[in-house]
């Protein structure tokens, strides 16, 4: 349990990321980065979800079209 803390510890030194960030000097091309990644996610998801909606359409579509 003693190393346990002592690593728990030393991770926690009372720096924070940004902090390091901004001494390496990558802070600002760090955070375009993030968000550039962050916004793909957000629209290859909702991609996904018109797809999905779209092939639901689709089938209730053909279902309709059956029983006429």
């Amino acid at each position: 349990m003693n190393r346990r803390n002592n690593r728990r510890e030393a991770v926690c030194d009372g720096s924070s990321f940004d902090s390091f960030l901004d001494e390496e000097g990558i802070r600002e091309e760090a955070e375009a980065t993030a968000i550039k990644r962050v916004l793909v996610w957000q629209l290859e998801r909702a991609m996904r979800e018109q797809e999905k909606n779209e092939e639901s359409d689709g089938k209730e579509t053909l279902h309709c079209e059956d029983e006429a």
